[in-house]
Parts: C-alpha cells; sequence; structure tokens
C-alpha cells in the first residue's frame, strides 16, 4: 500500500500532503514496532516467571520423589524380614498339617478295618444265631416247662430230711 502513495499523484494537492501522510504512516509504524518490543519484552519476563515457576515445581516433585523412594526402602526393610518370619512360620505349620494328615489317613484306615470286623464278627453272630437258634429255641421250652414251685418244694422237703443227718454228724466233731 505504500507504494501506492509514492506513485500516486493527488489530486489537486500537493507534496506536502503526501510527505505527511508517509510521515504519519512511518510513525505508526515505529509505534507498532516499539509496542511489539514492549510486548515481547513483557512476554520474555512473564516465560521467565513461569520457566522459574516450573523449576520450583520440578525440584519440589523431585524432592518429594526421593522422599517416597526412601520411606518405600525403609518400608522394604521393615516389611521384609517379618514375611521371611511369617513365610518360614506358614512353612512350619503346612507340614505339621502334612504330618497330620497322614496320621488321620492311617487312623481312618485302622477305623475302616476295624469296622469291618465288627461288620464281620456281626454277621458271625446272625449265623451262630441262625444256626443255634432252633435249639435255644427248644432249650427255652424245656426251661420253661421246668416246674420251679415244685423244685423248689422238692428242695425244702429235701433240706428237711437232711437236717437231722447235719444235727448228728455235728455232735461227732
Amino acid at each position: 500500500m505504500k507504494e501506492n502513495f509514492l506513485f500516486l499523484k493527488p489530486l489537486g494537492g500537493s507534496n506536502r500532503e503526501v510527505n505527511m501522510n508517509q510521515n504519519q504512516g512511518e510513525i505508526s509504524k515505529i509505534m507498532e514496532n516499539q509496542d511489539r518490543r514492549l510486548s515481547e519484552n513483557q512476554q520474555l519476563a512473564r516465560l521467565i516467571e513461569l520457566s522459574e515457576k516450573q523449576l520450583f515445581h520440578a525440584r519440589v516433585k523431585s524432592v518429594l520423589t526421593l522422599i517416597t523412594t526412601l520411606c518405600v526402602v525403609y518400608a522394604l526393610i521393615l516389611v521384609v524380614p517379618a514375611i521371611r518370619k511369617t513365610a518360614a512360620s506358614a512353612d512350619a505349620v503346612i507340614a505339621q498339617a502334612s504330618i497330620t494328615i497322614t496320621l488321620m489317613d492311617e487312623g481312618i484306615g485302622g477305623i475302616i478295618e476295624m469296622s469291618e470286623a465288627i461288620t464281620e464278627m456281626g454277621q458271625s453272630m446272625d449265623a451262630l444265631i441262625e444256626e443255634n437258634g432252633d435249639a435255644v429255641s427248644s432249650l427255652m421250652k424245656e426251661v420253661e416247662a421246668i416246674d420251679f414251685e415244685g423244685l423248689n418244694k422238692a428242695i425244702k422237703d429235701l433240706g428237711d430230711v437232711v437236717e437231722p443227718f447235719a444235727k448228728f454228724f455235728n455232735r461227732f466233731k
């Protein structure tokens, strides 16, 4: 646009007006450059300020990371021996449980053998009762057939008869 002003002559105007227009254009450019420089300086100052804040935050993050790392290492130093001790105890408990399970298996085997023996004995008793059932029933009939009152009377009568002999023989003692 500036080039157009240089080659164009104003209609009915003078060179002086053209020079004034040129001077005003140059002045506005100078002011724009100064504004731009001022703006650039402000931007640089803002950039430096932000960089300093970033540096501060980076340092804080570094310190916090170091503290966290130290805490984790300290916790590991404290926890690892406890974990190892617990693991050793767990191994001992598992070994004892294994022994107990083995003994229980052996005991269950013995109980199974004993129950089989009891079952066999019960079957033998059943067979014995079945075999001797008739004999026992006939024996029970004979025992029921005994006249206990008559037997008691006979024993009393025998005692009455034997008593005088017992007195007689006691005299010779």
